[in-house]
């Protein structure tokens, strides 16, 4: 459940599918028109990836030239924006940065945020799971899930981390025409924001349509978005707002496109937007105080907030909190504890699906958790949180360093406690890859995994509900051509994350129905 600061949040994603400008939407029993004291800036841009056949020209190139519309005409103080390009865009810092050591330490309630990001983005079918990336400096095509930005999340983390009850995230990830010379995508199709648990309060700007390309400018080193974004906003006369600009931006958008590359690029706005419209350009009503502790700096992209402004968590005695929100968080699992691969004769061949050692499935815990999360999600929508939400929270903790690696298994309940309050999910699920064994035979590939949760309560810590190594066993007979490794990740983990779901939801049904 997102909380009621964050219900002025917009989201304009650079690759979405909307229709038609919104009626603003009024709401009398709360106040939507406060002034901005304060605004801050991410901005992000990507043209040179780890793997380089990714490469794109400008968009690092459209990240620097928005950095200075901010800093010069959009009224923004030099050091209130941080700039990440290239190699400094990693997917840990991007993600360390929005919700982790920086953003959420300086944003106050009152303030506007706005997050530019301008990269590939990935469609949906090319997850298995059906879920849209933003890529990242050092993200891999074949491992989206661990190495990039899902959209979701980055919607999620916006609205647990960051505090400002304004935010404008502006996506340029070019999602479209990999085949295409100055296209920016992976892919020829885009996704439909319909698919994000957005809520109230967002705006949604999207370059193109899903079935469009999203294009970069000819002779001029920017995307046609950004560049025509930039300009539009520029030009904007006083107090003109997002919504009326829009209206501009679509149409030159569209012409540049034909007159450029004979075809129709249609940027599209979607709203719930609540109270007056945003205004980017506004300016800041006051300073806010922690101002008198972020130190200046000359270069914007390695400016950093003092170690001592990253607060841990207060431990709070369980009878004392106020009632958290009816979240469910996915903390991620730990496993394979044991393997059991079937050692074969010299000589012996297995035709498909072959498991040769115990390293090969290091990867089946965050698989499960991704699983789990994904199915909680199509029945808790947004009040299920992932484990890059969880992993983020675990960071702020004292003395947890590799997040991915945390084993909370003989934790205490205080220690539950702080994660509750931190993530404020009302239930916690954690849990094991117990064993994952393999064997073969004349017909068939054996894939077994035994595995453990349990559902921990958030405001007091205590279990509420366990299952013990559960058993799942699949012998397909074709079904594991594409490896033994992916089978166990893509299938059996899955199907385990149902079979774990399906236990434990006598423990949160009362819940779903709130």
């Amino acid at each position: 459940m997102i909380s009621r600061q964050f219900l002025s949040f917009v989201c304009v994603l650079g690759l979405s599918s909307c229709s038609g400008l919104p009626a603003v939407a009024q709401d009398k029993s709360d106040s939507y028109d406060t002034p901005v004291a304060d605004k801050w800036a991410l901005i992000v841009g990507v043209s040179k990836f780890k793997n380089e056949r990714l490469n794109l020209q400008w968009a690092a190139k459209d990240a620097e030239d928005f950095y200075k519309y901010l800093i010069t005409k959009g009224q923004f103080a030099a050091d209130h924006v941080k700039l990440l390009t290239n190699e400094r865009a990693t997917e840990k810092e991007i993600v360390s940065e929005l919700g982790g050591k920086w953003l959420p330490h300086v944003a106050a309630p009152d303030d506007l945020v706005v997050i530019f990001i301008s990269s590939h983005g990935s469609p949906a079918y090319m997850d298995t799971a059906g879920v849209n990336y933003i890529l990242a400096h050092d993200s891999d095509p074949e491992d989206l899930y661990s190495t990039a930005l899902e959209m979701q999340d980055l919607v999620e983390v916006i609205s647990k981390r960051i505090h400002a009850s304004r935010v404008i995230v502006i996506v340029d990830a070019c999602h479209s025409g990999a085949l295409e010379v100055g296209g920016k995508g992976l892919s020829r199709s885009n996704f439909d924001v319909n698919h994000l648990a957005l809520g109230k309060g967002r705006v949604i700007l999207s370059s193109s349509l899903p079935e469009e390309v999203s294009w970069e400018l000819k002779g001029q080193p920017n995307s046609i978005f950004t560049r025509l974004l930039i300009d539009t906003l520029s030009d904007s006369k006083a107090n003109r707002n997002l919504f009326d600009d829009f209206k501009t931006l679509k149409d030159s958008v569209q012409r540049t496109a034909l007159k450029e590359r004979g075809v129709l690029q249609t940027p599209v706005l979607k709203s719930t937007w609540l109270g007056a419209p945003p205004i980017l350009a506004v300016t800041p009503s006051k300073l806010p105080p922690v101002l008198q502790v972020v130190p200046v700096t000359t270069t914007i992209a390695s400016a950093t907030i003092p170690q001592a402004a990253t607060l841990p968590v207060e431990v709070v005695a369980p009878e004392t909190l106020k009632q958290l929100p009816s979240s469910i968080a996915i903390v991620p699992f730990n496993g394979p504890l044991a393997t059991k691969i079937q050692a074969l004769p010299p000589g012996s061949k297995v035709l498909w699906g072959k498991v040769s050692s115990p390293a090969e499935l290091s990867g089946l815990a965050p698989r499960l958790s991704e699983s789990l999360f994904y199915n909680l999600r199509s029945q808790f929508h947004d009040r299920a949180l992932g484990p890059r939400l969880t992993n983020m929270s675990l960071s702020g903790l004292t003395g947890v360093s590799a997040t991915d690696k945390v084993d909370t298994r003989n934790w205490t309940p205080a220690e539950w406690v702080k994660l509750g309050q931190s993530l404020q999910a009302r239930y916690l699920i954690s849990g094991t890859v117990d064993e994952a064994d393999w064997s073969t035979s004349f017909l068939a590939n054996k894939y077994t995994a035994f595995v453990s949760a349990k559902v921990v309560s958030g405001d007091t810590g205590q279990v509420l509900a366990s299952v013990n190594r559960v058993k799942v066993h699949k012998a397909p007979t074709h079904g594991d051509l594409l490896g033994g490794r992916k089978y166990f990740e893509n299938t059996v983990m899955p199907d385990s994350a149902r079979a774990i779901v399906k236990q434990l939801m006598s423990t949160l049904k009362d819940d779903k129905a709130r």
